[in-house]
């Protein structure tokens, strides 16, 4: 077999395994990973081969992002198929449980600390499936602790029903509150102290992560601390079959990303960098962040040379300079009057750029008083200045702005 990367020996092993039972499976995989021609009957015939003999490879092509397949991978499988052990033994499989446990540790690391800074922590779970680390630390230090409490957020009832169950089984299920639906329309009673966001970036790309970032920094305490994991590239170098196998067979693509894409992705999202920690292996990076204040953020964007923005030279030395200038600012208000309706959509396609830009210039367009609040689902209001009152200059927005404090519109 001529590999294009190193493969484990765990995949040849499987490899040698598949061969036994069917040769064509065997001889597909090999020419597959190699980037030979196959043909469509053949390549039909492994395909329903791995989902009949591959409980993992079932479900995760099922649902690429169920949480089913951490929880096999966390608890095995009884009698595993040849290739379930490949999944269970590989190494990204063994990089998951060795992620769980260093979760755990710096999670514990971080209720102590709040602890003694507040007296009380409010733990929200996002998007993380049945919350396993979260209820193993619970277990374990502080069942029964009146002031240690967490929501889990997810969209997959199954999920969280598993997450249930785990909870009642270890006696904590009364510090935690399940909540079925999207954190991204999610509305707190109370701001989180710790927020966890694990394995939700992996197949994200850097623009829909620092999406994602900026809603649930609206979640967070002011020093309040963020948790976001990612896959670092050194997963893919070192298990590649392991990849080969989950992208043929689920579309199960990652966006593997480094320390250097993390820290831009929260620094881009309006967080303070406060550094990372890794799995054993390296193969999982989980990042932390704290929320700046809006000064904060708007000073580091005005400083960012993130897709080359740069503050505008004429910027003033007062608040207004902290906005940040971005080159399309001009052009975006334009935009939005002529067309009497703003969005980041209408920005995307009139201006030609990405949805994380134009969520920005939104943003501004709104601070200045060009374009009213989100109303959810309706149109973001237009506002135009009255006769004599300015409006093609910063100073007439501001005029204007002042004058529809009660919210009213203008004539």
């Amino acid at each position: 077999m001529e590999n294009k990367a190193e493969i484990s020996k765990e995949a040849i092993q499987l490899l040698e395994e598949i061969g036994k039972d069917n040769q064509k499976v065997k001889e597909f995989l090999i020419d597959n990973y190699n980037g030979l021609p196959v043909s469509p009957e053949t390549e039909k015939e492994a395909y329903k081969y791995c989902l009949t003999h591959s409980s993992i490879f079932a479900v995760t092509t099922s649902n690429p992002g169920t949480s089913l397949l951490t929880e096999f991978l966390y608890e095995g499988i009884s009698s595993p198929s040849p290739l379930d052990n490949n999944f269970l033994q590989c190494k990204g499989g063994r990089a998951i449980r060795s992620r769980l446990a260093a979760i755990e540790d710096k999670l514990n690391e971080m209720i102590e600390k709040y602890k003694k800074e507040k007296g009380s922590v409010l733990i929200g779970n996002l998007g993380s499936g049945p919350g396993r680390d979260v209820i193993d630390v619970f277990s374990r230090y502080y069942r029964n602790d009146p002031d240690v409490r967490a929501v889990f957020l997810d969209k997959d009832e199954v999920a969280l029903e598993r997450g249930e169950r785990m909870a009642k089984t270890k006696g904590v299920e009364n510090m935690i509150e399940f909540v079925q639906g999207s954190f991204l329309r999610y509305k707190p009673r109370k701001k989180f102290d710790i927020v966890l966001l694990i394995g939700v970036l992996c197949p994200l790309e850097f623009e829909v992560c620092t999406i994602i970032l900026r809603k649930i920094r609206e979640f967070l305490n002011p020093n309040g601390s963020l948790i976001a994991s990612a896959t670092t590239k050194k997963m893919s170098r070192e298990d590649p079959f392991t990849r080969y196998i989950m992208e043929w067979g689920a579309n199960w693509k990652l966006i593997y990303k480094d320390e250097e894409e993390m820290k831009r992705i929260f620094e881009k999202s309006g967080y303070k960098w406060q550094g990372y920690f890794l799995d054993q292996s390296g193969y999982h990076i989980m990042g932390i962040g704290t929320p700046r204040s809006l000064i904060q953020y708007e000073f580091f964007w005005d400083i960012s040379a993130e897709e080359n923005l740069s503050a505008s030279p004429e910027a003033s030395s007062g608040p207004e300079s902290l906005f940040g200038e971005d080159p399309l600012y001009d052009e975006a208000k334009r935009t939005v009057i002529e067309s009497k309706r703003a969005s980041a959509s209408l920005l995307q396609r009139k201006l030609r750029i990405g949805y994380a830009r134009a969520a920005r210039l939104i943003d501004i367009l709104e601070e200045r008083g060009v374009v009213g609040p989100g109303q959810g689902a309706k149109p973001r209001e237009v506002y135009f200045p009255r006769e004599g009152e300015g409006g093609e200059d910063e100073e007439g927005w501001k005029k204007v702005w002042r004058t529809r404090k009660d919210g009213k519109r203008f004539e």
